[in-house]
C-alpha cells in the first residue's frame, strides 16, 4: 500500500523487469487514485498471492480497513503489516488488526538514511539500528514543543550526514526493553503527518503524494494544506503577504489538475 514514485517506476531493462516479477514479486495500489475499485483489485491480488508482508502508509491501510468494516471490500488476512512514513495512531492500528493483519509493526527511516528503527513484539517503541545510525533528541528551545530528532549516519562514506535534522520529533528511551533487546528505542514519534485528500468524483490521493506535489514547487517555507469540504482545498504558506505568489499559483494549478 505504497505510493513513492521512485519505487513504482517500471524497470527499463529485461533483467530489471525479471527481478521485479520473479525476485521482488511486488504489487502496488495506485496511491494517486484511491477508490473502492483499486482497493478491491489489491484485495483480490492479496487473496491470490497470499503475501506474508504488506508495507503501508498508515492512512491508506486505515482507509482500506475502514472500507472492509463497511462491507465495501471482501476481507483477507496477512501475517504482518508494516507501517511507516507517517505517525501511527492507536485507532488506526486497532482497525487494521481487526480487519486484515495478524500483527502490526511500525518502522522508521528515510531516503537519506534507509531503514533505521523497527518496532519489536513488545510494542514498546522502535529499536534503533545502532550499527548504522546514531540518534539524538535535541531540545529546540522553550518556544518549540517536543524534541527534534537528529541522526548521524555511520556507514555512508560518500556523503556523510552528521547530526542531520530529520524534521521529525521523538523521544529516545535508553532503558532495556522487555523483549530483551538493549538498543535505544524511539518513542512518541511525531512528524510527517499527512492524510488523504478526497476529490469530488470520490477518489482519494494519498497524503504522501500531496507532500511530493508541494515539494516539487521548491517552496522554502512552512506549507499547510487544508481540505474543509469535498470541493475546496486551501493552501497556506508562511511569509509576508504576497510572497511566494508564483509558487502558490503553480501549486493551485497542480491541485486543480
Amino acid at each position: 500500500l505504497w505510493g513513492a514514485a521512485a519505487d513504482l517506476v517500471e524497470p527499463s531493462s529485461i533483467k530489471g523487469r525479471l527481478m521485479r516479477y520473479l525476485g521482488d514479486r511486488m504489487y502496488y495500489i495506485d496511491a494517486m487514485h484511491l477508490t473502492t475499485e483499486s482497493y478491491t483489485r489489491f484485495a483480490d491480488l492479496s487473496r491470490k498471492y497470499r503475501p506474508t508482508y504488506i508495507s503501508a502508509y498508515p492512512t491508506i491501510a486505515f482507509d482500506l480497513a475502514t472500507r472492509m468494516l463497511a462491507g465495501q471490500i471482501k476481507p483477507f488476512r496477512v501475517p504482518v503489516v508494516s507501517l511507516t512514513a507517517e505517525p501511527v495512531y492507536n485507532f488506526q492500528r486497532r482497525a487494521i488488526l481487526e480487519t486484515f493483519a495478524q500483527e502490526v509493526f511500525e518502522r522508521y527511516g528515510s531516503r537519506e538514511i534507509g531503514m533505521a528503527a523497527v518496532e519489536c513484539p513488545a510494542h514498546a517503541g522502535l529499536h534503533t539500528f545502532t550499527q548504522s545510525v546514531y540518534f539524538e533528541a535535541v531540545d529546540r528551545g522553550p518556544q518549540v514543543p517536543g524534541r527534534s530528532l537528529v541522526v548521524t549516519d555511520l556507514v555512508n562514506r560518500v556523503m556523510p550526514l552528521i547530526r542531520y535534522q530529520t524534521g521529525d520529533f521523538a523521544d529516545i528511551d535508553q532503558t532495556p526493553c522487555t523483549c530483551g533487546r538493549t538498543a535505544p528505542r524511539l518513542r512518541n514519534i511525531r512528524g510527517r503527518e499527512t492524510d488523504v485528500i478526497w476529490c469530488p468524483d470520490g477518489h482519494g490521493v494519498a497524503g504522501y503524494m500531496i507532500v511530493s506535489l508541494v515539494g516539487s514547487q521548491e517552496i522554502h517555507a512552512p506549507v499547510q494544506i487544508v481540505q474543509d469540504r469535498l470541493d475546496h482545498v486551501t493552501g497556506r504558506i508562511e511569509g509576508p503577504f504576497g510572497s511566494h505568489a508564483e509558487s502558490l499559483h503553480k501549486l493551485v494549478d497542480t491541485f486543480r489538475r
